[in-house]
């Protein structure tokens, strides 16, 4: 793991971070997208993780689940602290 890399449960409140989305299946490579924000919220699952945006949207910090049976996320992931 490099130095800026951080495992989730490593997030806490105030933290700048970008995530980026690796899809199991290249159908969903432009679905994906990269976020980056400001940790506002946390939980107990990775849904529950919201970020405030550069343009003050809060929104999740991960996409919905995209695997067909709903067994995985669908995707792997990186978060980077800024």
């Amino acid at each position: 793991m490099n130095s800026n890399t951080v495992n989730l449960t490593d997030l806490k409140i105030s933290d700048i971070v970008t995530i980026c989305f690796y899809p199991y299946s290249q159908k969903y490579l432009d679905m994906l997208t990269s976020r980056k924000g400001t940790i506002v919220a946390i939980g107990s699952n990775p849904f529950d993780y919201m970020i405030k945006t550069e343009n003050d949207t809060i929104i999740h910090l991960f996409h919905d689940s995209i695997s067909y049976y709903e067994d995985t996320l669908g995707y792997d992931y990186i978060i980077y602290r800024n």
